[in-house]
């Protein structure tokens, strides 16, 4: 099949399920589909970097479905992936280290709602900023949510689906709902 063939019908579904010719054991269309998406995820994160945010680091990737508020507050460190349909609130301040992946649908808050008042509706009381620090070599799960003013440790890792309401301490696993220690990396 020509380069010209095969780019007409990559965007076909039937297309993509029968190329079958592999290179060294992995299907050469899928090699070309990873480089094509991480590529096009480096360059989101450059953009993003060059226009929105504080700082994204060399090698950062950023996945499709990203959503950002308050992208002025946010800064990535160098080689940290971010999956797809990740939701980052930098309105508080958001610090990423190095070398950290976050999963698939991950929830970063910097800002809640302020509802100590019962005079007035909670929409009405504006909110309460509070930076999140996630340090180098962070594993976050899928799915989990990371709430304000909480700090992640050097080499931790987060379950996916967990909910993290409190401190995790450097090279702690945690999971559940809210996130409690399992126990530490060795």
């Amino acid at each position: 099949m020509s380069k010209q063939d095969f780019l007409s019908k990559a965007t076909e579904p039937e297309t993509l399920i029968t190329i079958h010719w592999t290179i060294g054991g992995m299907s050469a269309l899928l090699k070309v589909l990873n480089a094509l998406i991480f590529g096009i995820g480096k360059l989101r994160a450059r953009f993003y970097g060059a226009v929105f945010m504080q700082k994204v680091g060399q090698n950062t990737i950023i996945m499709g479905g990203f959503v950002v508020r308050g992208p002025k507050g946010i800064s990535i460190g160098d080689n940290t992936l971010i999956n797809y349909r990740c939701s980052l609130d930098g309105s508080g301040g958001l610090k990423i280290g190095r070398d950290v992946m976050i999963g698939q649908g991950v929830i970063i808050f910097s800002a809640g709602h302020k509802f100590d008042r019962l005079d007035i509706p909670m929409i009405q009381q504006g909110y309460v900023l509070r930076k999140v620090v996630i340090n180098d070599d962070v594993w976050i799960g899928s799915n989990a949510i990371i709430l304000p003013g909480v700090t992640i440790g050097k080499g931790a890792i987060i379950g996916a689906g967990a909910v993290v309401t409190k401190n995790v301490e450097p090279y702690a696993i945690v999971a559940g709902v809210p996130a409690k220690k399992i126990k530490t990396r060795r």
